[in-house]
């Protein structure tokens, strides 16, 4: 496994676009922060599955505005 293929981008972007077994690493370390009251925010990530490229695009555009 690739480790810092995702870490660097998801500890500095806003937004970061993944493969769906990542995503998922993804949210259960955002969960796991979370229940620690660990102030530190990772990325939003997004992955092809349930329509991620699509909502990636959006929230990337929205974010400009």
């Amino acid at each position: 496994m690739d480790l810092f293929h995702a870490i660097v981008p998801v500890a500095y972007c806003d937004f970061v676009l993944l493969d769906a077994q990542w995503e998922h690493r993804v949210t259960v370390i955002r969960e796991r922060l979370i229940k620690h009251n660990i102030e530190i925010v990772p990325a939003e990530v997004y992955s092809e599955k349930l329509e991620g490229i699509e909502r990636f695009f959006e929230n990337l555009e929205n974010s400009k505005k």
